[in-house]
């Protein structure tokens, strides 16, 4: 039916509605009085849901009638015949809301009707429709409604032609599947999701721009679960259908589950081909308005999973970009909390700790949502300081990462490991670059024109923008971004990795140390060779190239000692510990450690590294020995 047909029916069905929500007010109203009225009964259940609709389709009708109402116009005009503008004849409508003569004739003002029989003196117990709206117009209006005048029937129609129209665009939006409200606190098993203001603005915004599919994207345990979970709930704390991705394979039980809450009949077992029970559900006409798809390795498997077409909007978390993400989406990247957000969830977790704690936990951990988390309860069940946790983190940060679990019941480290593994297969030359990145591990960024240096160390027939692609593979993982610094020198962009997940790359490519030691080895020549040169030239080398030149050399000798710990382990047993013997390797591993810490007071006094980060690579440095003494 066209428009102006759907706003004529609604006018006659709102006319029915009045004397049925009235009747409702006084006595019982009628059963499946709505299947007389189609129309209305058609935009109430896209407003108000089909599950509303089923549960009391009274209910549903009073609820969508009362959104409606509260959209009406501030003033009360008419309109003539032919729809022209104009103003209904008694001055006593004039500057009052609209909506405050709807709510009376819709039955919403029940105190107020009440009242005026009072006044009247019908002490009238359950007046009748007929009587109600008699007073009513006779109050406000002033004039007999049985009377020849057509004001009244003007006013009536003024109303009902507005809330028709406002039904009719409520219906029309909630067509399109518009946002979900947040849960609300009272709602349990989430009361611990800490607000994420950015992130949600950015959904919102998506959400706005009727993108079909919004992807979640970034490393695991950074939350994008919980923001899902909390981005697609009704305002009734009603979750979203959330269906589980395993290995690029939906979970059965959840499609199953998902199909039998919106009552659409499964044909044959689920186990069967649950990649088409999932089209179903997406692509029926009751499919649900919104479908969360969780986990998904990379969003490149939403090219099998989805159908051609589909009714439902998606919201997805992924750990990776992909290649070939479906047509009309948008990617929210979800990294590591603020210090606002970080602090947030503490103070959630452990009420009493102090504000030099909570500093301290959520500085070591990297605002790691997932880490914070597991972080707080072993304090609270096990009565952990937070200088101990933290002291712990430095030097058995893998032994602790693995004990984190996702909401997918795999540990943070287990799920890195896969994600180098698929990696390695896409792009060897990125997996080469994180796997430096995982030992450069002794400032926080690092130079894009450094990691080059040592991509081509390994790879020397590496084009300019091979390195490129390398570095957008790596943010396609989310295992990176590009960052400015304060207090780092040159112009060269630099890169960024979390900590936390620095420290877990550093456990995965633990066996590899040796050949990335060789790598950096190769820089520090290439880097000779170069500092030699601009002094031919009687030019100084640019500060950056200095800083760098220094950062690798201080890499260099840390790899060296652990080489000469390692020489001393494995000869002491034969050699004996005197300085005949193996003994000579500690001396010289102890003068290296000297030069380290001589190393870095001159890069601060150079200007050439922040005196802040004076002890921060003195800490690095340490851990990046200790770290590979034992292997």
């Amino acid at each position: 039916m066209s428009i102006a047909g759907d706003r004529s029916e609604l006018r006659s069905d709102l006319a029915w509605a009045a004397s049925r929500l009235l009747r409702n007010c006084y006595r019982q109203a009628e059963d499946n009085d709505e299947l007389k009225h189609p129309t209305l009964a058609r935009v109430i259940q896209k407003v108000m849901g089909a599950d509303s609709w089923r549960a009391s389709s009274n209910q549903a009708l009073i609820d969508a009638l009362r959104q409606a109402i509260d959209k009406l116009p501030e003033e009360m005009t008419g309109r003539g015949p032919e729809s022209e503008p104009g103003t209904v004849g008694n001055s006593s409508w004039r500057g009052q809301p609209e909506r405050h003569f709807a709510e009376i004739l819709y039955g919403f003002r029940d105190g107020e009707i009440r009242q005026r029989f009072e006044k009247r003196g019908l002490h009238v117990t359950q007046p009748t429709y007929d009587e109600h709206y008699h007073s009513t117009v006779l109050e406000l209006a002033g004039f007999d409604p049985n009377s020849d005048d057509s004001t009244a029937k003007r006013m009536l129609r003024v109303i009902r032609e507005d809330l028709a129209d406002e039904l009719l665009k409520m219906e029309q939006k909630a067509s399109r599947q518009p946002l979900p409200t947040s849960r609300s606190a009272k709602v349990g098993a989430w009361h611990e999701y800490v607000p994420r203001p950015e992130l949600q603005a950015q959904f919102r915004e998506a959400w706005d721009s009727e993108a079909k599919v919004i992807i979640l994207v970034g490393l695991p345990g950074m939350g994008k679960t919980w923001l899902a979970r909390q981005l697609t709930a009704s305002s009734a704390g009603e979750s979203a259908p959330r269906i589980l991705i395993t290995s690029g394979k939906p979970h059965e039980p959840d499609i199953q589950a998902a199909l039998l809450a919106q009552q659409i009949e499964i044909r044959g077992p689920v186990i069967s081909d649950p990649r088409a029970h999932l089209a179903l559900l997406l692509s029926h006409e009751d499919a649900p308005h919104l479908v969360v798809l969780d986990n998904l390795d990379s969003t490149d498997e939403l090219r099998q999973l989805l159908p051609n077409t589909f009714r439902s909007r998606l919201v997805a978390t992924s750990r990776r970009r992909g290649d070939t993400p479906p047509e009309d989406c948008e990617f929210i990247s979800v990294g590591a909390m603020s210090d606002e957000e970080a602090a947030a969830l503490i103070a959630l977790r452990l009420p009493t700790l102090s504000e030099e704690d909570t500093r301290s936990l959520a500085e070591a951990l990297g605002n790691y949502p997932l880490a914070l988390t597991h972080a707080c309860t072993l304090i609270a069940k096990r009565d952990l300081s937070v200088a101990q946790f933290t002291q712990d983190l430095r030097w058995d940060a893998a032994g602790i990462t693995q004990r984190i679990s996702t909401q997918h019941d795999a540990d943070l480290l287990t799920v890195l490991q896969r994600l180098v593994q698929l990696l390695e297969a896409e792009d060897p030359k990125a997996h080469a670059l994180i796997r430096y990145m995982a030992f450069v591990s002794i400032v926080p960024v690092i130079s894009s024109d450094f990691l080059r240096r040592c991509l081509n160390a390994e790879m020397p027939t590496t084009s300019y923008t091979s390195f490129l692609q390398a570095l957008e593979t790596l943010e396609s993982y989310c295992l990176i971004d590009h960052r400015a610094v304060k207090g780092f020198i040159g112009e060269s962009p630099t890169i960024a990795i979390h900590p936390l997940t620095q420290v877990m790359l550093r456990q995965v490519f633990r066996a590899d140390w040796k050949a990335t030691a060789q790598g950096f080895g190769k820089v520090f020549d290439a880097y000779v060779v170069e500092r030699k040169a601009y002094k031919r030239r009687g030019e100084e080398s640019p500060p950056e190239f200095q800083q760098w030149e220094s950062l690798n050399t201080m890499l260099v000798y840390a790899f060296r000692c652990v080489e000469r710990w390692h020489l001393y382990l494995e000869l002491e047993p034969t050699l004996g510990s005197g300085r005949d013997g193996a003994g000579r390797y500690v001396d010289d591993y102890l003068e290296d450690m000297e030069f380290l810490h001589d190393a870095r007071d001159s890069l601060v006094e150079r200007g050439l590294l922040p005196e802040a980060w004076r002890d921060w690579l003195w800490e690095r440095l340490i851990q990046l020995i200790e770290d590979f003494r034992s292997v």
